[in-house]
């Protein structure tokens, strides 16, 4: 096969993830092809794969910009002429003027790749907060990318599940890696860029945020440049929404914000907003833990009721089968889930925006490292600065504002600079909490013990940070929300779009001064100031948290998942990695009460549920079976043109 023909195989594996329009292109020894879910207005106007600089640069891209009108104003181009360019068009009038520095320039989710003729280099680039995935695979003979691990089994490979990433993942052990959970297919990782060429590999990565202090004149300066930026990552990820916008709302702040902003915005332009609320069971009668509640619908509410664009539904998921949801998920996501408790509910979300036709969903995921950043971290930072005064007097100010007990004080304090063991030891005794890093009873002998090994080298934190800007930094480049996008997309036809992850948000944010984040005792004070004027102050004051699926344990029974468990137990990679008896045995033996609590929550809902995840993920690799999606030729150009690159459009039925 030639490489056209191997590109078409991998474009028709990846068929459900760009239904719309499909095309390659191709010049001797290279072939890059593309197919699109048109999502945005301008996608209208997609013409790729794109050339550029003179037939010099090749172009395929899953991008949406959020600073258009920045980058037309930039390149000097007339509105109307910019208005009619696509975002990969508009990407592409970029390359040619700041060459892969381009990244620096744009704001928004994406995963393109361009192909140099004059350096003879391919380049693969990714948003740096992972909203847009980019595979690829490297050997002697071929070196392929694609937007899904499906589109590089499409080249006839046939998936088999990498046991030691699955094991890192199940041991919870986090390491910088591109490695992926199928064997021979890596991932770029957010914010890098890879060049392939005849020298080899080489990546490097492109957003390296270093900590500045933003000072302005005063407080409202702070409050207004705060309602500028946060209205500014809302309104560009409207974009498409032309029947409504769909939102997750919890009691939350970043929740919150995300839906008033949009609904202030969609107001001028006669939209509704359709605000989805995932709560447990009507009646559930469950001791919350401290700090927790149960049901967020009623604050939620508060957040709606003051909007009258606002549709605010409450979902109450009923008799939900969590390991159909988990099978499906892993087909579409092609990786293990992390959450099978929460899917639940955020399949519940995404099939009520689906059923109304919604084309857009926005989320609040990356918030707490952004627009709800702040609180008892500042006070390491403090005692990293030797700023004591400061730390005496904020100390004492959550104590009395907050409620925070003094131990918590001490704990965020100094428990940045404890040992790990003595850390993990007050934990257990003091927190309620259940970590176990480095413990992963669930994997075999084997397996467990070199996981124990790695956990000593992970770059996971179990204590406080004592650099609150390193940590937001570490967590917003650790969290991959990618397979997930592509997941809904695939699934909903739903785009998930999260404002808190805007890259010019986000590096506002981790400008702000520290008494921003903590000022007089009260937490995220700025936040709370500039978003007065759009939110309840029961939201604004809320000092407990919800907890997500609190009855999930009312779905995730004993016989129900020992039978998931029989479905996959006959595969000898499952029992290589997994020790089925401790399995079996936490099944004999299935709590009757106390779900709330953190150590029955890590066992049953996380463990369990994850060692679960990957073995029907193990299993997904081992029955995997071609598309059956047929290949039609639309049209065909025949022979090379001028410009020296074949061009094919297809068709997938």
């Amino acid at each position: 096969m030639s490489l056209a023909d191997d590109c078409k195989e991998m474009m028709r594996a990846q068929a459900e993830y760009g239904p719309d329009n499909h095309a390659l292109a191709w010049i001797p020894g290279l072939a890059l092809g593309r197919s699109l879910f048109r999502l945005l207005p301008e996608d209208r106007f997609d013409r790729q794969p794109i050339e550029g600089a003179g037939g010099r640069l090749l172009l395929v891209a899953d991008i949406r910009i959020d600073n258009r009108t920045d980058i037309i104003s930039t390149l000097g181009l007339e509105r109307s002429v910019g208005a009619c360019l696509s975002d990969s068009a508009l990407l592409m009038a970029g390359l040619e003027r700041w060459g892969a520095a381009v990244v620096d320039r744009i704001s928004g989710d994406y995963a393109f790749a361009w192909w140099d003729h004059e350096q003879r280099s391919l380049n693969l680039a990714r948003d740096p907060f992972g909203q847009r995935p980019l595979f690829y695979r490297a050997d002697n003979r071929l070196f392929a990318f694609a937007s899904m691990p499906a589109g590089l089994h499409g080249l006839g490979i046939r998936p088999v599940a990498d046991l030691e990433r699955i094991a890192e993942f199940l041991a919870d052990v986090v390491l910088p890696t591109s490695r992926t959970c199928h064997q021979g297919v890596s991932q770029l990782e957010t914010g890098h860029i890879l060049t392939v060429s005849a020298q080899g590999l080489r990546t490097r990565r492109f957003w390296n945020p270093q900590p500045t202090t933003l000072r302005l004149p005063a407080l409202n300066d702070y409050a207004d440049a705060y309602r500028e930026q946060v209205d500014q990552a809302v309104a560009s990820r409207l974009r498409g929404a032309q029947d409504g916008v769909a939102t997750h709302l919890s009691s939350g702040l970043d929740s919150s914000v995300v839906t008033a902003t949009s609904a202030r915005q969609a107001a001028s332009r006669q939209l509704p907003v359709f605000s989805y609320t995932a709560a447990p069971r009507a009646g559930l009668d469950l001791a919350p833990a401290r700090g927790r509640i149960d049901d967020e619908s009623g604050y939620a509410a508060l957040t709606a009721g003051l909007y009258p664009n606002v549709r605010h539904e409450v979902i109450r998921p009923a008799s939900p089968d969590p390991f159909a949801l988990l099978k499906e998920g892993l087909r579409f996501s092609q990786q293990p889930l992390g959450h099978v408790c929460n899917n639940v509910w955020w399949a519940a979300i995404d099939q009520a925006a689906q059923d109304r036709g919604l084309r857009v969903l926005l989320t609040g995921q990356r918030g707490n490292y952004t627009i709800s950043a702040g609180g008892l971290f500042q006070l390491a930072d403090m005692v990293r600065t030797g700023d004591l005064a400061t730390w005496i007097r904020e100390s004492r100010a959550v104590i009395r504002e907050e409620g925070v007990r003094w131990r918590g004080v001490l704990a965020n304090s100094f428990g940045p600079w404890m040992p790990r063991p003595a850390w993990l030891a007050i934990s257990h005794l003091f927190m309620n909490t259940s970590l176990k890093l480095g413990q992963p009873f669930l994997l075999t002998q084997a397996w467990a013990a070199e996981m124990e090994s790695k956990a000593r080298k992970s770059t996971r934190e179990i204590r406080p940070p004592k650099n609150s800007f390193d940590q937001r930094v570490a967590m917003l480049r650790f969290h991959d929300d990618g397979n997930s996008r592509k997941h809904a997309l695939a699934r909903y036809s739903l785009d998930e779009r999260d404002p808190t992850a805007d890259r010019r948000l986000v590096e506002f944010c981790l400008s702000l001064p520290h008494d921003m984040l903590l000022k007089n005792g009260r937490r995220r004070p700025l936040a709370k100031m500039a978003m007065s004027d759009r939110l309840p102050t029961a939201i604004l004051d809320l000092k407990v948290r919800g907890a997500q699926a609190a009855d999930w344990f009312e779905f995730i029974t004993p016989q129900a998942t020992k039978n998931s468990f029989d479905e996959v137990r006959h595969s000898s990679d499952v029992r290589n990695l997994l020790d089925m008896r401790k399995i079996d045995q936490m099944i004999a033996r299935w709590p009757t009460s106390g779900w709330e609590q953190a150590a029955i929550i890590s066992e049953y809902r996380v463990d369990l549920m994850h060692a679960l995840s990957a073995a029907h993920f193990i299993v997904a690799c081992e029955n995997w079976a071609p598309p059956k999606t047929v290949l039609k030729r639309r049209s065909h150009s025949d022979g090379v043109q001028a410009d020296g690159v074949s061009r094919e459009e297809l068709e997938f039925a």
